[in-house]
């Protein structure tokens, strides 16, 4: 499968056409991920250091099916941690293609659950304060993040919650991303609040931000004993 794979790249290199051999050989290893042990020592970096970063971007269909890989392999890359980092910058770029979003969040979520050793908080919440940084404070028509839809986003705020309830709590870093998480959705509900009550757009505005503080409610826990860190408290 390894030696089909390198074939189906030099094929598609030469020819720019013709990439559903690559994605065929994609889904192939894609779909036995469970049997694969840990330490593949070829065809995993073959695939995670050369194919993903060589393939065009702009193959939405090939891009989605790279992002699914990349979840359920993640296992497998919490033990190579030097071809984990490189994939955090493509999949932040599939969270602003709509045919790559779901998937990119997904995956992200499996490497923050698999990954726990390797300090991806400050990481994964750059990445989703990011789908927040240019969204209008108060509610619009048309204002949903990037091309997520909120269930998707909530699997993407999920990972980000277990990865930094996988940081030493004790750590002064560890509170201020609990802060950073927690702000500004108090923030935004406290300036929705302030709006007319029978403006429709507002009201599910309160409702996505109420299911997101469940989520963080849920699974960021950043302290020792798996209870929710007092700074929650506070922030809230």
């Amino acid at each position: 499968l390894g030696e089909r794979l390198q074939q189906e790249c030099q094929t598609f290199s030469a020819t720019s056409k013709n990439y559903q051999g690559v994605e065929a050989c994609i889904m192939a290893i894609l779909s036995i991920s469970h049997f694969v042990p840990n330490d593949e020592p070829s065809v995993l970096p073959f695939l995670f250091a050369q194919v993903f970063t060589n393939l065009p971007s702009d193959i939405t269909k090939l891009r989605y099916t790279n992002n699914l890989c990349i979840g359920k392999y993640a296992s497998w890359l919490s033990q190579h941690v030097e071809y984990l980092q490189p994939l955090l910058p493509y999949l932040a770029q599939g969270l602003y293609i709509p045919h790559t979003a779901s998937a990119s969040a997904v995956a992200v979520k499996q490497l923050c659950e698999k990954c726990k050793e390797q300090d991806l908080g400050e990481s994964v919440l750059q990445l989703y304060e990011g789908l927040f940084a240019q969204q209008p404070a108060l509610p619009t028509t048309h204002n949903r993040i990037c091309c997520l839809e909120l269930k998707d986003e909530i699997e993407l705020l999920e990972g980000v919650c277990k990865a930094i309830s996988s940081q030493p709590p004790s750590s002064p870093a560890t509170s201020n991303m609990v802060a950073r998480i927690v702000q500004p959705i108090g923030a935004r509900l406290a300036m929705l609040m302030a709006q007319p009550p029978e403006n429709m757009t507002t009201s599910k505005r309160v409702m996505e931000d109420l299911e997101r503080l469940t989520v963080i409610v849920r699974f960021l826990h950043p302290s020792e004993k798996g209870t929710v860190n007092n700074n929650l408290v506070v922030e809230l």
